[in-house]
């Protein structure tokens, strides 16, 4: 597993802290076989670059590491996945769990709080963050379904 954080600005004047953890799974023993005596190159290829993307969104007030134990709970279901699977297809290989703390939240920083407004944590302005975010993953993982897990965005009466 690898996790790695950053601070990146999103927008002119908006940093924020943006997080990945990478979890990559050993394919269980009765699929190797398979892979290796696969006769298909373009089966091998389904199989070694079956990886999932998800991203995690907080509430206000809240931080990227409230998911760290989801996170390793959805790791143990994607390994007993795999161990109960009958064929080489669909064996996950990785998963890259994106994270970021919105700003004013977590390690994300405010370099002088006199130049933000309420405004600045609007619905809009957290909407375009969200987006910013998210195209940022699909540049650089142009063919990836996205899975979005959000948690305490608001309330219902």
């Amino acid at each position: 597993m690898t996790d790695t954080s950053a601070m990146t600005e999103i927008r002119p004047g908006r940093e924020i802290m943006q997080r990945m953890i990478v979890k990559k799974f050993a394919t269980p023993l009765k699929h190797q076989k398979l892979l290796t005596s696969s006769s298909s190159s373009r089966e091998e290829e389904t199989t070694i670059k079956n990886e999932l993307d998800f991203l995690f969104v907080h509430g206000s007030c809240a931080y990227s590491s409230q998911f760290n134990l989801l996170i390793d709970e959805i790791g143990k279901a994607i390994e007993v996945k795999n161990s109960n699977n009958n064929s080489n297809k669909g064996i996950i290989t990785a998963a890259r769990f994106h994270l970021f703390d919105s700003l004013g939240c977590g390690k994300s920083r405010i370099e002088n709080e006199g130049d933000i407004a309420w405004e600045d944590f609007s619905e809009p302005q957290l909407q375009q963050d969200l987006e910013t975010v998210s195209y940022s993953i699909f540049d650089k993982y142009p063919s990836s379904s996205i899975y979005i897990v959000g948690h305490s965005y608001g309330t219902s009466q």
